[in-house]
């Protein structure tokens, strides 16, 4: 009786800590990903403005 209870109590802490183990890998997993679409995101910023200055250049050139 008492090693079924010992068994129980290991099994219920591997759990806790194999639970603890995966919400931490995934909220890091998840924070790498908004950093990274917070880069792709400033990015792709970037080259939006730079398209519409080259556009805005090119219409003040045909204008005079």
């Amino acid at each position: 009786m008492r090693s079924k209870k010992l068994f129980s109590c290991a099994f219920s802490t591997f759990r806790w800590i194999l639970a603890k183990g995966l919400f931490a890998f995934f909220t890091l997993v998840f924070q790498i990903m908004r950093k990274r679409g917070d880069f792709v995101g400033k990015l792709k910023l970037k080259i939006e403005k730079n398209i519409l200055e080259s556009k805005h250049i090119k219409e003040m050139r045909t204008n005079g």
